[in-house]
């Protein structure tokens, strides 16, 4: 009963973010879209696909950052890369950033709640974590406009959805797999 619960809520985030794609390409009631993460689905080098927020970032701050870069291993450890400029080709600062310590740990809790702590800091950064299990059916696909098309999550794809004070998702960040 709980887990289907978290399907269900995940099913939602999964909509809020399509929503704002094109609202006809959500899916249909019951169709499952997303499932809570596991650590197994974390391991491995994930590269941020899209950021849709609905609160104004600090350009200053790298969290919000367009291109970031995670590396997630199974000891518990992540890696966090963010630019301002593209980091796919800069081969000497993705070999740097590969070969760096881990200055942070994660944790999954069974709802799917990832916690990223900063070694330097002692409170963790929280969002809910969703393993996109299918792709839009092409139907829904095919109403959203080309533009948008490559900031929709996929199949195999990982949704962070952060949220606000007030208990609503504020800001979300697609992964997708590299390696």
């Amino acid at each position: 009963m709980k887990r289907s619960r978290i399907c269900i809520f995940l099913c939602g985030v999964f909509c809020v973010f399509l929503a704002d794609a094109v609202p006809a390409a959500q899916p249909a009631p019951g169709q499952k879209v997303g499932r809570a993460c596991v650590m197994s689905d974390l391991v491995g080098t994930w590269e941020m696909k899209s950021l849709n927020s609905k609160i104004k970032t600090n350009p200053k701050d790298p969290f919000a950052w367009p291109y970031q870069r995670f590396i997630f291993d199974k000891k518990g450890d992540v890696k966090e890369m963010t630019a301002q400029i593209p980091i796919e080709g800069n081969r000497a600062a993705i070999q740097k950033f590969e070969n760096s310590l881990s200055l942070s740990r994660y944790s999954l809790d069974e709802r799917g709640v990832l916690s990223i702590t900063k070694l330097e800091l002692h409170y963790p950064e929280r969002c809910l974590c969703a393993y996109v299990t299918r792709d839009l059916p092409p139907e829904a696909l095919a109403k959203i406009p080309e533009a948008k098309k490559a900031k929709l999550p996929k199949k195999g794809d990982i949704l962070l959805t952060y949220f606000g004070k007030d208990g609503k998702p504020t800001l979300s960040k697609i992964l997708r797999k590299i390696r």
